[in-house]
């Protein structure tokens, strides 16, 4: 009885990684995007993005969360 894990949408999953992008470049609150990106890679099931964008949340700038974020967009556009 294992519950039910979907399979991550990968349009979907760029428009959330390409909103967050957004947001960090308009300077938007650390605190709200971290937990946003955290929210989106816990749901896609990346663990290593979730982690980072938890650490985000303590962090006094984007740098390492947009690095990672760019590299998982990067990765989604050779599947669409």
């Amino acid at each position: 009885n294992r519950p039910l894990r979907p399979v991550a949408d990968p349009l979907a999953l760029q428009d959330d990684l390409s909103h967050a992008v957004k947001d960090m470049d308009d300077n938007k609150n650390i605190s709200f995007v971290s937990g946003f990106v955290a929210g989106v890679a816990g749901t896609s099931g990346d663990a290593e993005l979730r982690d980072v964008a938890n650490t985000g949340r303590h962090a006094t700038d984007f740098r390492q969360l947009r690095d990672i974020v760019n590299d998982r967009l990067r990765a989604l556009e050779g599947r669409l």
